[in-house]
């Protein structure tokens, strides 16, 4: 269900490199920040992040990760923030496949 959804993020992993950056503004509460970081190659790039899981203030220091192909596609980085949707679907559908499995089980030993 996820794979064809998973292969272009292990892509952009492959090809990220990490970066020091710090939180300029925020957009829309203390989830959205815009960030400011310097590549390995010394461009200074801005780039507007989010996170579900972490809130941020103005001057927060953070590790980005970004593609070096095409740096201006950063995140900020954490497992929550660059698998956490893969993490979550992964575990409904192993809850719905081990629920599916014990009602079979149940099934088998009602008839």
């Amino acid at each position: 269900m996820q794979l064809p959804f998973l292969q272009p993020e292990i892509d952009w992993f492959r090809h990220s490199q990490t970066a020091e950056g710090v939180v300029l503004r925020l957009r829309a509460g203390n989830h959205k920040p815009d960030v400011a970081f310097t590549t390995v190659t010394g461009d200074r790039l801005s780039v507007a992040g989010s996170s579900t899981w972490c809130k941020f203030r103005v001057g927060d220091q953070v590790t980005v990760r970004y593609d070096t192909r095409s740096p201006t596609l950063a995140r900020i980085d954490g497992i929550f923030n660059l698998w956490g949707w893969h993490v979550f679907l992964t575990a409904l559908a192993l809850f719905a496949f081990t629920k599916g499995i014990s009602g079979v089980s149940q099934k088998k030993r009602i008839e």
